[in-house]
């Protein structure tokens, strides 16, 4: 079978649309990555500098993502509800919480499995990490315009929240990903 990026892309939207957003466009991700072979065919295993980008507007940013052996997002919310599905590899989350004095807590960790597909709530805090040996690759889809939110990050010890950084952060992926041979 072929993925067909616009048909995913549509069908998301649609999905988007409904009751139940987020769990139905789960399902979307979920049956897609159940299809490695046809993702890795369509994607490949390297990143451009387009960021993988399928779809973004204030409805849904749709987008796939390969990280290097052992890259770490950093702590960050997204303000919106996101799916994620590996089709190679995992990724590994560390979910926070801001208690009432401020502190970031780590309150639990999930992976996100080869084939399968998480949730995230519109709160979640994380930080997102690829296995040690070997790239790791994703669906990646937000109930919203991703890049437009006032999003915060979490970085130094004890971390403290500040604005996130979009192109600094941009930059380290590619730095990382040129580093491991995976910029194409």
């Amino acid at each position: 079978m072929r993925f067909d990026r616009h048909q995913f892309v549509d069908e998301c939207l649609d999905a988007g649309r409904g009751s139940a957003p987020a769990e139905a466009v789960r399902e979307l991700v979920e049956r897609a990555v159940r299809a490695p072979t046809s993702l890795e065919d369509a994607f490949g295993h390297t990143m451009g500098f387009d960021g993988g980008i399928l779809h973004h507007s204030a409805e849904m940013t749709i987008q796939y993502l390969v990280f290097p052996p052992g890259y770490r997002t950093g702590i960050h919310e997204h303000l919106l509800w996101a799916v994620i599905g590996p089709w190679s590899g995992f990724e590994d989350n560390d979910l926070y919480r801001v208690d009432e004095d401020g502190q970031l807590n780590q309150i639990t960790s999930i992976r996100a499995d080869t084939g399968h597909a998480l949730v995230f709530e519109a709160d979640a805090i994380h930080d997102a990490a690829a296995p040690l040996d070997t790239w790791s690759a994703a669906l990646h889809v937000y109930g919203g315009a991703l890049f437009d939110q006032p999003a915060r990050e979490w970085v130094g010890i004890p971390p403290a929240a500040q604005p996130v950084d979009m192109d600094a952060n941009f930059t380290h992926y590619l730095d990382a990903l040129a580093a491991a041979n995976l910029l194409s």
